[in-house]
Formats: structure tokens, C-alpha cells, sequence
């Protein structure tokens, strides 16, 4: 598009006539006229004034190459920030959410089970989900890499030691001989859990 055939098109959209940019601008209205039909070019002060006036940038006014806003380098950017930024986002929904499926698998099978397949089956989930997070990552956000790999362990810590964690702990307290209430058992169990959660948080949010 020329700059004539995009001036014509935004005073349009903005529901403009060619006196009324014109009173805008300052400038008679064969000078729009003439600018829209591509007779000249105004000068470097009108051309940002309407940039400001249409919220465009000068470099899309003046390159014929560029159909559209989004076509300038620093628009084009943007918008590829934008869509890659959506995509890493629902990437980390969907990893976290795969983890809390997976906890809330080895939990059902401990309950009708009562055996360590439960556990197996949870931290293999979780596993499997870390490594195909981290590939996501490995291809699409190398220069945001380390940040989006801290939130996603921030988040995710909280749901993978939920159930393991409980059963490791609970399996190391009936080590010992002494006798323990199953409301001291769970309250150690909170405890260990709390501590490593916030301690894990606290260093991946510090990195």
C-alpha cells in the first residue's frame, strides 16, 4: 500500500473527510488531496502529527512493503512476544495442572491399594511431565528459559511432595519402635512438608 492508499483508509476508518484532517493538521485540503493520491509526500512535522493523530508509526506511513502496523519490525516483534508468551503460558498451566492429576492418581491408588505402586505411578507422572515441560522450554523460550522453569518448579513443588512426600515421611517415622499417634504422625508429616516447599520456593525465587 502507498502512503496515499493508507492515509485514504485511516482518515476513513475515522470517520474523517478531507476538510476535517485538514483543520486537524493545519493544511488546506489539496494538500490532503494531493498526499492521497500520491502526488507528494508531506513533510517530516505533518507526517508525525499523523502518525500521532491515526496511533500509527511514521515507519509504516512511509514503507509501501508494510500492509499493516503489525507488519513494521518493532510491531512485528511484539506481536511475536506476544503469541510466544501465550504459548509458554499455557504450557505452565497445562504442566501444573498434569501434576495435580497425577498426584491426585497416586493418591485414589493408595487408597485402594495401600502398596508403593501408588508412589511409583505419581512420581513417574510427575517425571514424565518435568521432561516434556523442560523440552517446551528447550525450544521455545531460550532466553526466558531459567524464569519460566523457576515458576513452573515454584508451583509445581507444592503438588509433587503433597503425596510422596507424605509417604516417605510416614513409611521413616514407623521406623522407629516408640508408638505415635496419627495425629502426631500428620502433624510431622504437615511439618517435613511446609519446610521443604517453602525452603525449595525461597531458593528457585531467589535464582
Amino acid at each position: 500500500m502507498t502512503f496515499g492508499e493508507k492515509l485514504t483508509t485511516l482518515r476513513k476508518q475515522h470517520g474523517l473527510s478531507q476538510e476535517d484532517l485538514a483543520e486537524k493538521l493545519s493544511v488546506s485540503r489539496q494538500a490532503i488531496s494531493r498526499w492521497e493520491a500520491d502526488s507528494t509526500l508531506p513533510d517530516a512535522e505533518n507526517l508525525l502529527q499523523i502518525s500521532k493523530l491515526f496511533g500509527v508509526s511514521v515507519d509504516y506511513l512511509i514503507n509501501d512493503d508494510y500492509e499493516s502496523e503489525n507488519d513494521t519490525p518493532a510491531a512485528s516483534k511484539v506481536v511475536q512476544k506476544m503469541e510466544l508468551s501465550g504459548k509458554l503460558n499455557s504450557a505452565y498451566i497445562m504442566s501444573v495442572g498434569g501434576i495435580a492429576i497425577f498426584t491426585l492418581i497416586g493418591i485414589g491408588l493408595w487408597i485402594t491399594y495401600q502398596n508403593a505402586t501408588s508412589v511409583i505411578v505419581s512420581a513417574v507422572g510427575d517425571l514424565l511431565v518435568i521432561v516434556l515441560y523442560e523440552l517446551f522450554l528447550s525450544k521455545y523460550a531460550e532466553d526466558d528459559h531459567k524464569l519460566w522453569s523457576n515458576k513452573f518448579v515454584r508451583s509445581a513443588i507444592w503438588l509433587v511432595m503433597a503425596f510422596p512426600g507424605f509417604w516417605i515421611v510416614s513409611r521413616l517415622v514407623h521406623v522407629y519402635p516408640r508408638p505415635y499417634s496419627s495425629l502426631t504422625l500428620w502433624t510431622i508429616c504437615i511439618a517435613v512438608y511446609l519446610v521443604v516447599c517453602s525452603l525449595t520456593t525461597f531458593v528457585f525465587a531467589k535464582r
